[in-house]
């Protein structure tokens, strides 16, 4: 008869703990991460009373959570595409805005410009007027590369400290995880139970993958390992291989204050962001690396080709001046008169790298207008040789190796951006769309239901209450067989 009292009480324990669960459960149906928990029970070991076995009630055997290790590591997969595709995107948006021609004379339309004041100026080649319409075409396509130039510096410049508050993040996370894994591990080697500390790690590890793919597992020792895919191990249970940030100032680089690079500390020749695959990270380290760089690139080698090919033909006119000729009517030039051929009407780039942003008119031209040369030789008035020249630049295929025009090479460039931009969009719809489905099921399977735990609240209620009931009765049959002794 004392044995009910045994079985009534487990079972007493158990509704407890199923309703502590229970409300556990309901307190964080919408903390982000949770895992909705579960007590599993079975029946306690029997004793046996000669030939019969008697029950002896339940026993709590753990609390599970409801975790799907499989759609997790998909889940992450899945999170790193889309991180990688929206930033790229995003990235993509800045630098198209900075060609945006809708709405001003963009960069085509003041090179247009440029060379069809040289062709006005051809058909009027003594006009001073036209003159100073030149040198203020120049100008404007001399600030449109500095504008452009500058903006893309400015996108580089974001991307860089975007690239050192990554780097402080994934130190952390990384620094958190180790923590973790050896809270985890004390609490469940002293026979507790480390649900929540593994959804917190699991939180950690999605974040840890909107920066870039990545791989989790547990080796034969039992130990949580985070693996980053192209780069090595991040966590090894307690261990920790943390990064630092790192400012480099690679060769061809035109920005002048370098790039921002993440690396691992105990080696600073393996740079991070350079074999980063998928994630937030690894999309700017695209970005900058490959598109942003021949953008710039091609802006330089605009420029360069432009200052080189006008100053090509310039240089080999004469200035609008009246010369004296020796008696085979050759022009006699003396270093009192100053230039009056050779004169560039660019100044002359000395490197391809940062040509856009460094492109300015020469000293002679900037000086004065009237530098702007139009004969091909010396007092011929209405010689328009040199500006026809330089205005038939325009169509001439005088870049990659005489296989484009500039405005060819130039729309070619922007024409690369949007389809780059329109490739990212469907790309990243694509992986949004996968990525909530994966939400989807993760919530499905290990999300928090509040009407059933409602349900679930009621069953344990009233299995305390009867296992409570069963207690009470087996007291006052206890009291009877006292009663009938005395």
């Amino acid at each position: 008869m004392p044995n009910i009292f045994s079985i009534s009480n487990s079972g007493i324990k158990t509704a407890k703990r199923r309703l502590e669960t229970t409300s556990h459960n309901i307190s964080n149906a919408n903390t982000e991460g949770y895992s909705r928990q579960r007590v599993t029970s079975e029946a306690s070991r029997p004793v046996q009373i000669g030939s019969n076995n008697h029950g002896t009630g339940v026993d709590v055997k753990s609390v599970e959570r409801a975790h799907n290790q499989l759609l997790e590591k998909k889940l992450n997969s899945s999170l790193s595409k889309e991180k990688y595709h929206a930033e790229m995107d995003k990235q993509l948006g800045e630098v198209e805005s900075i060609f945006n021609e809708l709405d001003s004379d963009g960069f085509n339309k003041l090179l247009n410009k440029f060379f069809n004041t040289f062709r006005e100026l051809s058909n009027s080649p003594e006009n001073q007027t036209l003159r100073d319409m030149v040198k203020q075409s120049a100008v404007d396509i001399k600030n449109e590369f500095k504008r452009i130039s500058t903006s893309l510096n400015e996108v580089q410049s974001g991307i860089n400290a975007k690239v050192q508050a990554m780097g402080q993040d994934l130190n952390n996370i990384i620094t958190q995880l180790g923590q973790y894994n050896l809270t985890i591990n004390e609490l469940e080697a002293s026979g507790g139970i480390a649900n929540d500390i593994r959804d917190k790690r699991d939180l950690l590890v999605s974040r840890l993958a909107e920066h870039f793919e990545i791989k989790t597992y547990e080796d034969n020792k039992g130990q949580f390992i985070v693996h980053a895919n192209n780069l090595g191990t991040l966590v090894a249970g307690t261990e920790v291989n943390p990064l630092e940030v790192k400012r480099v100032n690679p060769e061809g680089n035109a920005s002048g204050e370098g790039y921002v690079e993440i690396l691992f500390r105990d080696n600073t020749l393996r740079p991070v962001s350079k074999k980063i695959k998928f994630g937030k990270l690894g999309a700017i380290s695209e970005m900058r690396d490959g598109a942003l760089k021949q953008i710039t690139e091609k802006m330089d080698y605009l420029a360069y080709s432009l200052a080189k090919a006008t100053n090509a033909i310039h240089r080999k006119g004469y200035i609008h001046k009246n010369l004296p000729e020796d008696d085979f009517g050759n022009p006699i030039i003396t270093p009192v008169m100053g230039k009056v051929t050779g004169i560039d009407f660019f100044k002359e780039p000395t490197s391809l790298v940062g040509a856009a942003a460094n492109l300015s008119l020469s000293e002679e031209v900037e000086k004065d207008s009237s530098y702007i040369v139009t004969a091909l030789q010396a007092n011929k008035p209405g010689d328009n040789r040199i500006s026809v020249a330089i205005s038939q630049l325009q169509h001439q295929k005088v870049l990659a190796d005489e296989m484009s025009t500039f405005e060819e090479e130039y729309l070619g460039m922007t024409g690369g951006i949007g389809l780059q931009i329109a490739t990212s969009k469907v790309e990243q719809e694509q992986a949004e769309g996968i990525l909530n489905q994966f939400k989807t099921m993760k919530k499905r399977e290990s999300g928090v239901s509040i009407d059933e735990e409602a349900a679930n609240m009621v069953k344990y209620q009233q299995q305390f209450e009867a296992s409570a009931k069963v207690m009470r009765v087996a007291d006052e049959m206890f009291d009877e067989i006292l009663k009938l002794k005395t």
